[in-house]
């Protein structure tokens, strides 16, 4: 019964750090893309932040 629970254990450890991988990627997307939308965006927002 040990010898279950140890390579459940190991499993379980395998997948937690495999399903890291895509929410790491999805982050770094997601970072990306807000960076790319405040740098296209800021041009356009100033003027009517400074006229309000």
């Amino acid at each position: 019964m040990r010898d279950t629970t140890d390579s459940r254990g190991e499993r379980l450890q395998a997948d937690i750090r495999r399903s890291w991988i895509p929410v790491v990627g999805f982050f770094a997307i997601a970072i990306l893309v807000a960076a790319l939308t405040l740098r296209i965006l800021i041009p356009f927002a100033t003027p009517i932040l400074l006229a309000a």
